[in-house]
């Protein structure tokens, strides 16, 4: 996954301290973590032209 900026305090939306998580690291990297998370599911549809 990709991991934004530093820690610290920062106020908005400017997409820092954002991880990418798949389904292969979700279990080790959020589950088994003893840091709270804020998780935001989204599904992204790819339509192809046939």
């Amino acid at each position: 996954g990709k991991r934004g900026g530093g820690g610290g305090s920062n106020s908005g939306s400017g997409g820092k301290d954002t991880i990418d998580l798949t389904d292969s690291d979700f279990q080790s990297t959020v589950l088994d973590s003893d840091d709270a998370w804020l998780v935001e599911f989204s599904k992204y549809f790819i339509l192809k032209a046939l």
